[in-house]
C-alpha cells in the first residue's frame, strides 16, 4: 500500500523531491517519460506478460522476438531457481547503452545469469540496440509501467524499493542512479557503476 501511495504522489507531481543516502535533500524538475502509451498497442507487446524463471535459457532457438515485463514476481521466481544472478538497467534511447549491452552480451554468452532490463517500452530503440547480440535469443525484459509508473528513473527506484526495502532505506533517492543489482543467495548488492569483470566474477 505504501508503494502505491508513493507511486501516485511521484507520478502526478511536477517537482520531485528526494533524499540521498546521507540525508541531503535534492530536487528534480524533470524526469523522462516512458513511451508506453505510444507502443502499448503495438502487436509486439500488445499482450505482454510478466517474465518468470522458467523462460530462462528456453529461447535459444526462438524464431521471433519475445517481450516480457519484469516485476517483483519475476525476481521471486528467479530467486527460487537461481542462487545468483544480476540485473542491469539501460535506456535504449541513450547511445551510451550500446557499450553496456555489448558487455552484458559477452557475459551472457558464457551462460551466466545476467538479465538486461530496459527502462523504456520503446521497442524500436530496444531492437536497434540489441540487434546482432545473443540477447535476442532470450525474452527481452522491460521494467513494468503497470507496476511502477511511466517515469523511467522512478520506475527503477520503485522497482528496487519493491524488491528490497532495506536497499531503499540505505540508498533512498540515490537509487535513481543505480545501474545494476546483484542477487546472491537472498542478498542484494546495488551497483552504481557497471563493471563487466566485477559482475562476471560475482556470477561464478
Amino acid at each position: 500500500m505504501k508503494l502505491i501511495a508513493l507511486l501516485f504522489l511521484l507520478t502526478f507531481s511536477s517537482c520531485y523531491t528526494f533524499y540521498s543516502s546521507t540525508g541531503v535533500k535534492f530536487h528534480k524538475l524533470h524526469l523522462s517519460n516512458d513511451e508506453v502509451l505510444t507502443f502499448e498497442s503495438d502487436e509486439r507487446i500488445k499482450n505482454i506478460k510478466p517474465f518468470n524463471s522458467t523462460e530462462f535459457n528456453n529461447f535459444q532457438t526462438a524464431v521471433s522476438i519475445s517481450y516480457r515485463t519484469i516485476t517483483k514476481y519475476s525476481i521471486k521466481t528467479l530467486e527460487d531457481s537461481l542462487s545468483r544472478f544480476a540485473i542491469i538497467f539501460y535506456n535504449p534511447k541513450c547511445k551510451s547503452s550500446v557499450n553496456t549491452i555489448q558487455k552484458v552480451s559477452k557475459i551472457a554468452s558464457k551462460n551466466k545469469a545476467v538479465f538486461l532490463v530496459s527502462l523504456s517500452y520503446n521497442i524500436n530503440s530496444i531492437e536497434k540496440c540489441l540487434w546482432g547480440t545473443n540477447l535476442l535469443n532470450e525474452p527481452i525484459l522491460i521494467l513494468s509501467a503497470e507496476s511502477y509508473g511511466r517515469k523511467m528513473e522512478l520506475k527503477k527506484l520503485l522497482f528496487l524499493k519493491d524488491i528490497c526495502n532495506d536497499c531503499y532505506s540505505k540508498y533512498r533517492g540515490d537509487l535513481l542512479n543505480a545501474q545494476a543489482v546483484i542477487f546472491t543467495n537472498g542478498s542484494y548488492e546495488i551497483l552504481f557503476h557497471f563493471d563487466k569483470e566485477y559482475v562476471e566474477s560475482k556470477m561464478d
